[in-house]
């Protein structure tokens, strides 16, 4: 016994220090982040732009940093228009899609409508979610006198490109007109808030009353 014990206790000591330092490895050792294939765009694509093949190609990124929704095969987005702009490297979100997606959490029977506001830097202060009541102006107060009235209430912001927080995103606002952003309008009210730009001044103010119907 002594014998055996002789011939084979350096190799033993040898094969456990050797397990001690990969145990040591494993859980002292750098994380290995799971990751999934995801497509992103290969360059700035601004809102508008109907998607192509070659606007996208398929990477490897880490889960947690992937969008939720995000799109994975080309046939899901190819001829889709964005509803606003990306990134080069950005993944394609359902909300970055003009269509349902957009809607996702929006009230039943609405639309999502571009509005562009005459006061650029008083949109800073909207996000998504908050409820506006939009207002048109028009006349120039000498040859036609000037009148404002609201044309939608309480509808609620789904995007704001002039976001400060807008730079954390995946979704670029730098292709964006300033003072922009899209709403989740009733129909009835879409035609006319998609052209009030051409009619007068746009001004957005925060709904005093979250809760109010949209007439």
């Amino acid at each position: 016994m002594t014998e055996w014990k002789a011939r084979y206790r350096r190799p033993l000591a040898a094969l456990l220090a050797g397990a001690a330092v990969a145990l040591a490895l494993l859980h002292f050792g750098p994380r290995i982040e799971p990751t999934r294939s995801v497509l992103t765009a290969v360059r700035d694509l601004p809102a508008g732009h109907h998607l192509a093949a070659g606007d996208l190609v398929t990477v490897q990124l880490a889960s947690d940093a992937i969008p939720p929704s995000s799109t994975r095969e080309l046939t899901e987005v190819v001829g889709q228009q964005l509803a606003v702009p990306l990134e080069r490297g950005a993944p394609v979100p359902a909300a970055s899609l003009v269509g349902p997606g957009l809607l996702t959490g929006a009230p039943t029977g609405t639309s999502a409508v571009p509005v562009r506001a005459a006061d650029a830097e008083g949109t800073a202060i909207l996000r998504p979610g908050m409820r506006v009541n939009v207002i048109l102006t028009t006349g120039n107060g000498y040859e036609a006198p000037t009148q404002s009235r609201v044309i939608a209430r309480n509808v609620t912001v789904l995007w704001n490109g002039d976001s400060s927080e807008g730079s954390s995103s995946w979704l670029s606002s730098g292709n964006s007109q300033p003072g922009t952003i899209i709403v989740a309008a009733p129909e009835a009210d879409a035609a006319q808030l998609a052209g009030a730009t051409s009619e007068g001044k746009v001004s957005l103010v925060i709904s005093p009353n979250a809760e109010d119907a949209a007439p």
